[in-house]
């Protein structure tokens, strides 16, 4: 019976890692994602639990929200926000890619404008 029981534990525990390792969103997790473009800055932060927050500053007015995330059926990240921030759809969806901390990337908007983003260690 410890035998089986060892077994079954050594199989449940060992797919722990993979589970992880296939997870797009795992390098954000405990990081910041800043955000930067022509009049907006935002820091987004997003949790193994599917929550987030984002706070930052649009045309000069700050703004923060909390929300959450999943990925979608298309592997696209969709994040759903309790107050939507300035000139962005709700929920906002894009392409889910994985990332390190200090990763770079350009995405472009909802308004079109093209955005900077990176991914800095700890909470900022």
């Amino acid at each position: 019976m410890r035998r089986i029981l060892g077994a079954a534990a050594a199989f449940v525990l060992g797919g722990v890692p993979a589970l992880a390792a296939t997870d797009v969103m795992a390098g954000f997790y405990g990081n910041t994602v800043v955000v930067t473009g022509d009049a907006f800055q935002a820091h987004v932060h997003y949790r193994a639990n599917h929550t987030l927050d984002v706070s930052g500053t649009a045309s000069g007015q700050a703004f923060s929200t909390t929300g959450s995330w999943k990925i979608d059926d298309k592997g696209q990240i969709c994040r759903s926000f309790k107050k939507t921030p300035p000139a962005t759809p709700n929920p906002l969806c894009s392409e889910a890619t994985a990332h390190k901390v200090g990763d770079t990337w350009t995405a472009t908007a909802p308004t079109g404008s093209s955005r900077n983003l990176a991914l800095v260690a700890g909470i900022q």
